[in-house]
């Protein structure tokens, strides 16, 4: 049963420095915008955060792009962190 136990608590210990390091990167607002635009931009290819993207959005947040339809009328699109992730994937690696 030991074993386990020391599992449970390093794993806790990780999971707290995890979230320290994500809560330093979320003082100010300019230093949350800063990591935000850290996390979505970058090289194609290059390794994204999801953990840290999601991490800087309440659960029930959206992130609304807009772009314009063929007619060129602007038409809003409403993705939770993790649509944007995984619609995102493709083009990003």
């Amino acid at each position: 049963m030991t074993p386990i136990l020391i599992g449970f608590i390093a794993f806790s210990a990780q999971a707290q420095n995890l979230e320290n390091d994500y809560l330093s990167k979320c003082q100010r607002l300019d230093s949350t915008l800063e990591t935000l635009y850290d996390v979505i931009s970058g090289e194609k290819g290059e390794a994204r955060d999801c953990n840290l993207l999601n991490y800087l959005f309440k659960p029930d947040a959206n992130l609304i792009p807009s772009e314009k339809n063929k007619d060129g009328v602007y038409e809003l699109r409403y993705l939770t962190p993790q649509d944007y992730i995984d619609q995102s994937g493709s083009w990003l690696i």
